[in-house]
C-alpha cells in the first residue's frame, strides 16, 4: 500500500541548542517511519484516502491520518482575488469587488461537500489517530465534519530557513512566498493606503497597479531585515510563524493558522477580511515581539498499543448462521480465524443449506452444526447459543468481515468496564454482487450509538459489532423464533433493557451490502418488516409519547 509519510516538523525554539534539536528531530523521524504509517489527506483526495484506509485496516495495519484542512474561505478568496486581478486594472476596483464577495463568502463556499465530509469522517474512524497542524485546524475539522471520532495529535510542519539580517526597521513585510501576488489581493487592498512602506514576499509580481513593493522568495531575508512588522500570510501551517518570530519583530498571524496557539502577543487577522488585516497590522505597530507560550517538543502521532491477552483470556464464541452461501462464508471465516484474540471458538450453524463440511475443514477453530431444514436466522442463532461454551458471545453474519483486532478490542472493553455488553463501530462496504465482493463501489459509515429512547422504535445494534456475556441469555432468553424478520432488533431491546453498554469508538468490522439484492435481509419485504415491528412494539409497550411518535413514524415508513 502506497502511503505518504508525514515529514516530522523541524520545530525548534530560540533557546534550544541547534545540535540538540537536530538530534531530537532525527530520532523522532526515525521512530515515526518505523512504528506507524501515515496517510496524508486533504479534501480533494478524501475518497481515495478512504479506500486506502479501508485496505490498510483489512490487512491489520494501523495508521495515523494526516489531515491538511485549509479554511475553505481562504482558498476561495485567493481564487477570487486572482480572477479579479485578471479582470480589473487597479487595486481600488479589486477592493470594491472583493469587499462585495467576502461579505457573503461563508454562504457562497460551504466548508466541505456532503460526499467529502462522509469520506473524511470514515477515514478518521478507521485511523488510530488524527494529525493536524494546529488546534485551529482541529476546530475547522469539527465545524465541517462534526465531533471528531479519534484522538488528535498536533504536529507542525517544517520551518523555513531564514537568516536574521541587520537593517533599518521601516517596512510592513507580508510573508507569503508560496502564493502568487494576484492571490494576495486582501493584503494588497488592506495595506494599499498604509502610510509606511509595505513589502510583500510572493512568488511573482501582481498584474494590478499598486504602490506596494514586491520581492521574490530568494529576497525574503533582505525584505525581513527591513521589517518593522511582519505579517505571516503563508497559509495554515503554524510552523512558519516561529521562524518569523525569531526575527524579534511584532508579528501578525492568521486566526486559522494556529500560530497564536504557540505565542503570546501576536496580532491576529482573518485572511478573507481586509479590515481585520489592516487592524492587525495597526495593532502590531505598537506591540512587542511575540513570546512563546512554552518550550515544547511535538510528539509524534500516537499508535494504539496492541491489546495483549494471556493464556487465561476468557473464551469467545462466534456464532455464524449460514444458508447456501459457501463462498461468502469462506471469506468471512477467514477474517474470524485471523483474529489477534487468542481464545475463540467459531460455531457455524448450517440452517438446512447445502453441504459446507469442506469449507469448515479449512478453519481449525470452527465447528459445524447442521440443521435438517431451513428455520431462519433466529432458530439458527439459538442453536449456536445452546452450543456456545464461551464467556462472551457474538453473532456474525456469513458475508461480513472482522478486522484482525475486532474481538480483542471488544473483549478489552468488557473487561475494562465490567459491563455485560460492548459494541463497536462498523463500516458499510457496498459491492455490486457476491461474485464481485472486493470490487467496492461505495463505502458508507454506520455510527453506532445506543440511545435508550430511540432504540425503542429504531436504531438496533448491528449483530456484527456487538459482544455480550453468555450468562445474559439465561436471564433474557434467546432470539424470538416466531418473528419472521427483525429478530435481532427484538433481542437487542431485551439485551440492553436496564443496562448500559460499553461503546468502542474503533471501526473494527465491515458490513457487506450487495446492490444485486442478494443480501440475506434483502429477501424480506417491507410488509414482513411491518408485521415484525408491530409484533415487537406489542411485546415491548411504552407509555412515552416520544416513543409512540417514533414507532408510528417507523410503521408509516414500512407501510409506505
Amino acid at each position: 500500500m502506497d502511503t505518504a509519510v508525514y515529514p516530522f516538523g523541524n520545530t525548534h525554539w530560540p533557546d534550544r541548542d541547534a545540535d540538540e534539536m537536530r538530534t531530537v528531530n532525527r530520532r523522532t523521524r526515525e521512530a515515526w517511519t518505523r512504528s506507524l504509517r501515515i496517510l496524508a489527506c486533504d479534501v480533494s483526495s478524501a475518497t481515495e484516502v478512504l479506500a486506502k484506509a479501508l485496505a490498510l485496516r483489512r490487512d491489520g495495519v494501523h495508521f495515523a491520518l494526516d489531515l491538511n484542512f485549509e479554511d475553505p474561505r481562504e482558498r476561495a478568496v485567493r481564487e477570487r482575488s486572482a480572477e479579479l486581478c485578471a479582470t480589473y486594472a487597479t487595486w481600488d476596483e479589486v477592493r470594491l469587488m472583493l469587499d462585495d464577495y467576502t461579505a457573503t463568502i461563508a454562504e457562497q463556499h460551504p466548508t466541505v461537500s456532503a460526499t467529502d465530509r462522509v469520506a473524511i469522517f470514515e477515514a478518521m474512524r478507521l485511523a488510530d489517530s488524527i494529525v493536524v497542524r494546529s488546534w485551529a485546524e482541529h476546530a475547522r475539522l469539527c465545524a465541517a465534519i462534526g465531533d471528531l471520532p479519534r484522538m488528535v495529535d498536533v504536529v507542525m510542519g517544517n520551518k523555513p530557513v531564514l537568516s536574521r539580517m541587520a537593517g533599518r526597521q521601516t517596512d510592513v513585510v507580508v510573508y507569503a512566498p508560496q502564493f502568487r501576488a494576484d492571490e494576495l489581493a486582501p493584503f494588497i487592498t488592506a495595506l494599499g493606503d498604509f502610510q509606511l512602506p509595505v513589502t510583500i514576499v510572493a512568488s511573482d509580481a501582481p498584474t494590478i497597479a499598486c504602490g506596494i513593493r514586491f520581492e521574490l522568495p530568494h529576497r525574503a531575508n533582505a525584505a525581513l531585515a527591513r521589517a518593522r512588522v511582519i505579517v505571516d500570510a503563508s497559509g495554515n501551517d503554524p510552523g512558519v510563524a516561529p521562524a518569523l518570530a525569531s526575527m524579534g519583530r511584532p508579528l501578525a498571524v492568521s486566526t486559522t493558522g494556529g500560530a497564536a496557539e504557540l505565542m503570546r502577543g501576536a496580532m491576529t487577522f482573518k485572511v478573507w477580511n481586509r479590515r481585520s488585516i489592516l487592524a492587525a497590522v495597526a495593532n502590531a505597530l505598537g506591540a512587542a515581539p511575540p513570546m512563546f507560550r512554552a518550550v515544547r517538543r511535538d510528539d509524534p502521532p500516537r499508535e494504539r498499543a496492541p491489546i495483549a491477552f494471556g493464556a487465561l483470556a476468557p473464551l469467545v464464541s462466534v456464532i455464524v448462521a449460514t444458508y447456501n452461501r459457501p463462498d461468502l462464508l469462506r471469506v468471512s471465516l477467514a477474517t474470524i480465524e485471523r483474529q489477534t484474540y487468542p481464545q475463540l471458538e467459531i460455531i457455524v450453524v448450517n440452517d438446512g443449506g447445502s453441504d459446507i463440511a469442506k469449507v469448515i475443514a479449512q478453519f481449525p477453530r470452527a465447528r459445524l452444526i447442521n440443521g435438517e431444514r431451513n428455520r431462519g436466522p433466529a432458530a439458527a442463532r439459538n442453536r449456536g447459543l445452546a452450543a456456545a461454551e464461551g464467556t462472551f458471545v457474538t453473532f456474525f453474519d456469513d458475508d461480513d468481515e472482522m478486522f484482525p483486532d475486532h474481538l480483542a478490542t471488544l473483549v478489552n472493553a468488557l473487561q475494562q468496564t465490567n459491563l455485560d455488553v460492548a459494541y463497536g463501530q462498523l463500516i458499510n462496504v457496498i459491492v455490486p454482487s457476491a461474485m464481485l465482493r472486493h470490487q467496492t463501489s461505495a463505502i458508507a459509515g454506520q455510527t453506532a450509538l445506543l440511545d435508550h429512547a430511540d432504540i425503542q422504535w429504531a436504531g438496533s445494534l448491528a449483530p456484527t459489532a456487538v459482544l455480550f456475556r453468555r450468562e445474559l441469555v439465561d436471564r433474557i432468553g434467546g432470539l424470538d423464533e416466531s418473528l419472521e424478520t427483525a429478530e435481532d432488533y427484538d433481542f437487542w431491546l431485551r439485551l440492553v433493557d436496564g443496562r448500559e453498554c460499553a461503546r468502542v469508538d474503533d471501526v473494527t468490522s465491515a458490513y457487506c451490502i450487495r446492490t444485486d439484492g442478494s443480501n440475506y435481509s434483502s429477501h424480506d419485504g417491507a410488509r414482513r418488516y411491518l408485521r415484525a415491528h408491530q409484533a415487537i412494539y406489542a411485546k415491548h409497550p411504552s407509555a412515552r409519547s416520544l416513543v409512540a411518535a417514533g414507532r408510528a413514524s417507523m410503521l408509516e415508513f414500512f407501510a409506505g
